[in-house]
């Protein structure tokens, strides 16, 4: 068909509008500078509901008490953060790219304080779990979970392992997050702010001493295949 391109950046009266166009007039729709609050609003209750590790009001209990990360002989019970996807797993991956994304938003929205408040609320929640799952020297959980509820009950046989691991792309996701959120965090929790300061430093060192260790291997999950332009971005 014929497309034209018409632009309407000189649009700045906020307010409800319509094109016509010949004898075709569009549906209504809205102008604003705060446009996506709703959406942003649905979005982080739907991470709240998504909760692992808490009991959601009307949703679920407390759930996955006994998911349990080790290395070497030490261990930590990783329920947390939120289930990703319907099969109530956990990945650092998925973590890491929704606290940046929470901590982003609300660097956008410092000036809507109920919405600064519940956007840093929730990002502080996917940040403990990455806190509290990660090790020594670079390990920490990168992912664990299965696709079902657990007794919370630690040695029955529905408890779920996985050993904590040391990648690079992990470390430097994780360093993103850390480090955006100390800066949104700076004038709210000073404290947390210069320790996730100090941990984002350290895992970005962690992440770039085995730089060059990592390799792109097909059978991975898609969003955690590290090639080399991924780990460069």
């Amino acid at each position: 068909g014929d497309f034209a391109i018409l632009d309407f950046t000189s649009v700045e009266t906020e307010g409800v509008y319509l094109i016509v166009c010949g004898d075709l007039i569009t549906r209504t729709f809205r102008i604003a500078f705060d446009i996506w609050e709703d959406s942003i609003w649905k979005s982080i209750n739907l991470f709240f509901c998504e909760r692992c590790g808490y009991e959601v009001p009307g949703i679920h209990k407390y759930c996955h008490g006994n998911v349990v990360c080790h290395h070497g002989e030490k261990s930590v019970i990783a329920n947390g953060g939120w289930h990703a996807a319907a099969d109530m797993s956990q990945h650092l991956t998925n973590t890491s790219d929704a606290v940046y994304e929470i901590f982003h938003a609300a660097k956008e929205q410092a000036h809507n304080a109920p919405l600064f408040a519940r956007l840093v609320a929730e990002g502080k929640w996917g940040l403990d779990w990455m806190l509290r799952t990660r090790f020594d020297n670079g390990y920490r959980n990168t992912g664990s979970g299965g696709s079902g509820w657990t007794e919370n009950i630690l040695g029955e046989c529905d408890q779920i392992d996985s050993e904590a691991q040391k990648l690079a792309i992990e470390n430097f996701m994780a360093a993103a997050a850390e480090a955006l959120a100390s800066n949104v965090l700076k004038d709210v929790d000073k404290e947390q702010s210069a320790d996730l300061k100090k941990v984002a430093i350290e895992d970005w060192n962690y992440a770039y001493e085995d730089i060059d260790q990592e390799q792109y291997v097909a059978t991975m999950d898609p969003a955690r295949v590290s090639s080399p332009i991924l780990l460069y971005s």
